[in-house]
């Protein structure tokens, strides 16, 4: 996500040529070389090999590309995918894309491409999301979003803002002004929605988190239960993150204490056990401060990763890219250094690798002093980073790649 603003591969006129694998240097003058080897790992002769961490899509010079996420195979194009704007793959490979001329999906080895038929008044959408297991399509439309059937077609309208693995569990916050910053869950398209949070039961939140029975939970609960705002219009509620296994639900709130003019406030994360519907705050990690973060769980259901901006100036809003371990709620600061010392960044896009232990991101590191705040930055000056989350390391960058998708 690409925060405050939206940023349009369309326009990019480069001619589309297939990315060379960066694991090794490459002549190439728009993609840059790997800082570090790319992992390996023993196979049973006993000789290294790449570990294998899945696939990664992305939008390169106009046009969707897929491949491994850590190189060990060559990048390829995707079928009739010129101007796309959006990608998502599924662990199965299959691949997703849309443009201003519609939906397309292409399975491995990506020799050819289909369309995805939608209804006619459906629009084009602004997005989609492939199911991991690739069998559902989740699609973002300006004012709805909507389940397709890849296989029967069915097209469902329903209200989502993540997904359960195989979509039989939906979260999303409320859909009307009255309801905006309420969060629900569904567990199929014709149950009732269940309320995780609500701003007319707002007193609930502190209640959960005294029922943890933890000095740290406690004192968050007394700190900011006597300066929330009774005003429902003040209590913020960041996207909801769901676990694959749709077990798990995570989200944020502000905990009632209102947001700047530019959205920075005070935040939380919460975990809301799907089954039971208990919810406790993630206090170990504490309360953070900016705009309401992007969260999305490991595919192993083990990490949190949160990713969010803070508002300095017109120029300035910096992105942050956190790794929570869900266990023991430590907390790993993803980091890279720009040119300059004063370099901020934003972003566009992040995901998990399928291996839960890498995870990949598009930043765009600028001096803010010498930025033009009236224009969005073009494509080619983001940056593709692959990152081992346990060292922090970044280890491959592909130059202009944006919106990457893993599976």
């Amino acid at each position: 996500m690409f925060f405050g603003r939206v940023l349009s591969v369309a326009a990019m006129a480069a001619a589309v040529v297939p990315p060379t694998s960066i694991a090794t240097r490459s002549p190439a003058p728009t993609l840059n070389v790997a800082q570090r080897p790319v992992p390996t790992s023993a196979s049973a002769s006993g000789s290294a090999k790449p570990a294998e961490a899945g696939r990664v899509a992305y939008l390169l010079r106009g046009s969707a590309y897929v491949e491994s996420f850590l190189a060990t195979s060559p990048a390829v194009a995707l079928p009739l995918s010129g101007k796309a704007t959006w990608v998502s793959l599924a662990s199965n490979g299959r691949a997703v894309y849309g443009s201003a001329n519609g939906v397309r999906m292409a399975d491995p080895p990506y020799r050819s491409a289909k369309a995805v038929a939608l209804p006619p008044a459906a629009g084009v959408p602004l997005s989609g999301t492939l199911t991991r297991d690739g069998k559902q399509l989740g699609l973002h439309f300006e004012k709805q979003t909507a389940l397709l059937d890849l296989a029967s077609g069915r097209y469902t309208v329903v209200p989502f803002d993540d997904l359960s693995g195989d979509a039989t569990v939906r979260a999303y916050t409320g859909r009307n002004d009255n309801e905006y910053n309420d969060l629900f869950l569904e567990t199929s398209t014709t149950a009732p929605p269940r309320p995780v949070f609500t701003i007319a039961a707002r007193d609930r939140v502190f209640a959960a988190l005294r029922a943890q029975r933890s000095p740290a939970a406690t004192k968050i609960a007394d700190d900011h239960q006597g300066s929330a705002v009774t005003e429902g219009s003040e209590w913020l509620t960041g996207r909801p993150a769901l676990a694959p296994d749709g077990e798990a639900l995570y989200w944020t709130t502000n905990l009632g204490g209102g947001a700047g003019a530019a959205g920075n406030t005070e935040w939380l994360i919460m975990k809301t056990d799907v089954t039971s519907g208990r919810t406790i705050g993630l206090t170990r990690t504490g309360i953070e401060l900016g705009r309401m973060p992007d969260l999305e769980v490991s595919a192993d259901g083990r990490k949190l990763l949160a990713t969010w901006s803070i508002h300095s100036s017109a120029v300035e809003n910096p992105v942050a890219n956190e790794v929570i371990d869900l266990a023991s709620q430590r907390v790993t600061h993803l980091s890279h250094r720009g040119t300059n010392k004063n370099d901020v960044n934003i972003q566009d896009g992040q995901c998990w690798a399928a291996d839960s232990t890498h995870m990949a991101y598009s930043g765009y590191y600028y001096d803010p002093s010498a930025i033009d705040p009236t224009a969005d930055p073009k494509p080619e000056r983001f940056t593709l980073f692959f990152k081992d989350v346990a060292t922090n390391k970044t280890v491959r960058m592909i130059d202009g790649a944006t919106r990457p998708s893993c599976a």
